[in-house]
Order: structure tokens, then sequence, then C-alpha cells
């Protein structure tokens, strides 16, 4: 299932990403929206939407900007220059921050749980995985369709640890 770009980034706390400017670990194979959840694919060195729990693994944030094919989003479709403008640079995801992500329906989410990227979107989190992507800090709730919760991000990846 497809999301939506949405700025899910409620709180910013210690936000410094991994990749300050991500252009190198683009390509033009790789788009995602604002608000998805990212993984670096440390086999192609690329970030990527998550699409299953074992993509947290390499946990590295939440994208704060809508990539298209490789390149952010325009802001002005249709134009001549659009393919022709230069990158200048591309934000990183960010992590350390708390973001108000959509929940699996029928989890049941309590705070101080841990929480886990889903097949379901690159927007929605699960009680139960494991590879956990951060810590689950609003009241508790039982999910239903359209339930979002705050969740305090963290990220994981382990081969860029120092």
């Amino acid at each position: 299932m497809a999301t939506i770009a949405k700025n899910r980034i409620v709180r910013q706390g210690n936000m410094l990403p991994i990749f300050s400017d991500a252009k190198p670990v683009v390509s033009s194979a790789i788009s995602w929206n604002q608000g998805d959840l990212l993984y670096f694919d440390d086999t192609n060195n690329l970030l990527k939407p998550v699409t299953a729990d074992a993509d947290a693994a390499r946990f590295a944030g939440i994208a704060q900007q809508t990539i298209v094919s490789g390149k952010p989003k325009a802001v002005y479709s249709g134009t001549a220059v659009d393919s022709a403008a230069a990158i200048e640079s591309i934000v990183g995801p960010a992590h350390g921050c708390d973001a108000k992500l959509k929940l699996k329906v029928g989890d049941t989410f309590a705070p101080g749980d841990l929480v886990y990227a889903t097949a379901v979107d690159a927007q929605t989190i699960s009680v139960t995985g494991t590879n956990a992507i951060g810590v689950f800090i609003d009241a508790g709730v039982t999910a239903v369709s359209g339930s979002e919760g705050i969740v305090r991000l963290s990220q994981k990846v382990a081969a860029l640890e120092l």
C-alpha cells in the first residue's frame, strides 16, 4: 500500500541525521514520501523505505522530504526545467525525534512499548517484531482504522555505528 507525504515529526529532539546530505545514498530507482520510515541498504549503499520488520535492522530514521526517482519532488510540475534542475542536496532521515505514525489495526499499544516497522506500508508500526525502531510514548490504545500514535524514534544502522 502506498503512503501519502506528510510531515509526521511532532517534536524535534536531538535530530542529527546520519547523512546530513543524503544525495550520495539515493539513486534514480528510489522514491519515498515525507514521513516514510527509511533504512540503509548496506549491500547497495542506499537509503530505502522500509517494507518489513527485517528492514528495520538497519533503520536510519524518518524521511524529512519526498524523493521521486532520486530527486526532491518538484515544487512546480510540468515546467521545462523540472528534470534539468541540478540537485543541490537531499535532507537525510531524522531520528532522535518524536513522530506521529500510523498504528497497525488490531494491535494494542501501551506507553513504553517497543514498536516495529511493518509490511503494511512505510509509515505504519506494530507492537510485534524483531527489530525495534523506537518507543511508543502516547496514551494506550487498541488501534482501529485511522489510528495514529507518537513514537520516539532511534536509529539502528549497525554498519555505521562507531
